[in-house]
């Protein structure tokens, strides 16, 4: 019996990248949705117009941008962010498991899981309230 990676052809090339560390940024890119999109909401829009840019990007920034109150705005992004990880995991085992007689272990399905149920509370979030606003005055005391 033969590795799937060495059966999936041209595509072993994004196998091997994704085997020697691309799966680290995917999982760092999962754990950073779940946070801005349920746990930590700044109370300022620029702050999460920055916390959106360096977790989605653009993109990421002009959701954060366009969200007045801070509501919606974390909840697309960490979804997209969160997306964006189980797409690049479900290429990888597409590309390993594509055309081969060998079938995923459990543990895949349950990474697809997991990444799902992760793009799921992303979108769901927990946060229901409104980020408290930045005092006018600054943080101390008077």
């Amino acid at each position: 019996m033969t590795s799937p990676i060495a059966d999936s052809g041209s595509g072993g090339d994004y196998v091997e990248l994704y085997a020697e560390g691309l799966w680290v940024a995917t999982l760092a890119m999962a754990v950073l949705a779940a946070i801005v999109a349920t746990l930590w909401v700044p109370s300022s829009q620029a702050a999460r117009v920055v916390l959106g840019t360096v977790s989605g990007g653009v993109l990421g920034a002009v959701i954060m941008a366009v969200d007045k109150k801070g509501n919606v705005g974390p909840r697309l992004c960490g979804a997209l962010v969160a997306l964006v990880a189980a797409t690049i995991h479900i290429m990888a085992i597409t590309q390993i498991f594509d055309g081969i007689d060998v079938s995923p272990a459990y543990g895949v399905w349950v990474g697809i899981a997991g990444l799902v149920a992760i793009v799921v509370g992303c979108a769901i979030g927990t946060r229901s309230e409104q980020p408290p606003a930045a005092p006018a005055y600054g943080y101390g005391y008077r």
